[in-house]
């Protein structure tokens, strides 16, 4: 596994330990996939937009999105729009969805192939 690897050079990288945890949750281990979530937040520090993920993951949905806002305060982010678009569209919430997604787009969202494919 490549996260592993990149683990292994660097073990306290967030962005790396979420995707390990995505990954093991894909894979039906929600057990390891919540340590690595877990992992992964203590080491967010100071990246909102990964607390936010991770807490999302754990089911801290109140929380997620309330880091995804306080990002948006700091960096008024098309990305960071688009992670509210995911968390409510996941929480069945289209009217808010559809609200942030405008947002994203007015602030320069633009990845079409991800916006198709989402999940």
């Amino acid at each position: 596994m490549q996260y592993q690897k990149s683990l292994l050079l660097k073990p306290d990288v967030g962005w790396t330990l979420y995707k390990l945890a995505k990954l093991y949750e894909e894979l039906g281990q929600q057990t390891t996939a919540i340590a690595n979530y877990t992992k992964a937040l203590t080491n967010a520090k100071d990246d909102l937009r990964l607390q936010a993920w991770c807490n999302f993951r754990l089911g801290k949905y109140t929380l997620a999105i309330q880091l995804a806002e306080q990002e948006i305060k700091s960096n008024n982010s098309a990305a960071v729009y688009y992670d509210l678009v995911a968390f409510y569209s996941l929480l069945n919430n289209k009217e808010k969805a559809l609200i942030d997604l405008n947002m994203a787009l007015s602030q320069g969202y633009n990845d079409w192939k991800h916006l198709e494919t989402d999940k």
